[in-house]
């Protein structure tokens, strides 16, 4: 089970650094928060 854990945490891990590269470099601008919430709605 804890290993379970420890996977699925990781995949969440991997999918917040990806949004987060897209952002940086799509966006240079500070509009942050929208910005993100569209992202994370594309994937």
């Amino acid at each position: 089970m804890r290993k379970y854990c420890e996977a699925i945490l990781r995949v969440i891990e991997l999918f917040c650094e990806g949004v987060y590269i897209k952002y940086m470099t799509e966006q240079k601008s500070d509009n942050s928060l929208k910005s993100v919430r569209n992202i994370t709605q594309e994937y």
